[in-house]
């Protein structure tokens, strides 16, 4: 197991999408339906969230 001062330092440039993605911000209950969510109320959530 590699020791903790051989290991790499952070690389924040292959995240750098995230920060500007439209979503940023938004409830993540637009993405993850809820217990029991089915027919028009599902498919209406997951065209806001698309």
């Amino acid at each position: 197991m590699p020791q903790p001062n051989h290991l790499p330092g952070p690389n924040a440039d292959i995240w750098d999408w995230q920060m500007q993605g439209l979503c940023r911000g938004v409830d993540s209950s637009m993405f993850f339906h809820p217990d029991g969510e089915r027919g028009r109320a599902r498919a209406q959530r997951e065209r806001r969230a698309k």
